[in-house]
């Protein structure tokens, strides 16, 4: 009981910071999230049991072929993303997808392979391949690749 009047005293003082109005909080939909800057869906990699946040126009899904376990494009097909598990291990220059701890390494080719820390101390790679820079910036690709969440 003490719990929910807690949580009831916490939407409130929300409410009165904010001017969102509580139902709104509870309206907004998993799509609403811009995960940094951008719409999309939310999408689960069976393999990690994690779910990553896809911009608008992408699909994806789950393969296994070759150390990958998940696939997923743009719409156009000028963007995909590789996610390659397990790897054994994180060379590259040490940065922060979207928050979280990663190294990248940058492909001549202008692909770019995010390692990220997963839950349990696993490693998994999101490997981006791009046709140029405007097809998927590498801030996006960061993004992407730190989205990941513990699927409950």
């Amino acid at each position: 009981m003490k719990l929910i009047g807690i949580l009831l005293l916490a939407a409130m003082l929300f409410t009165g910071v904010t001017g969102v109005s509580v139902a709104q909080v509870l309206a907004m939909s998993a799509d609403d999230f811009d995960a940094g800057g951008y719409d999309g869906a939310w999408t689960t990699v069976q393999a990690l049991d994690v779910e990553i946040f896809l911009p608008d126009g992408w699909t994806g899904e789950d393969i296994d072929e070759d150390g990958a376990c998940y696939r997923a494009g743009s719409a156009d097909g000028a963007a995909t993303l590789t996610i390659n598990y397990p790897v054994d291990g994180a060379a590259g220059e040490e940065i922060s997808a979207n928050g979280k701890p990663a190294t990248i390494v940058r492909g001549d080719d202008g692909s770019l392979a995010i390692t990220v820390i997963l839950s349990e101390d696993r490693l998994a790679e999101f490997r981006f391949d791009r046709t140029d820079e405007d097809a998927l910036t590498e801030d996006l690709a960061l993004q992407i690749a730190g989205s990941w969440t513990d699927v409950w």
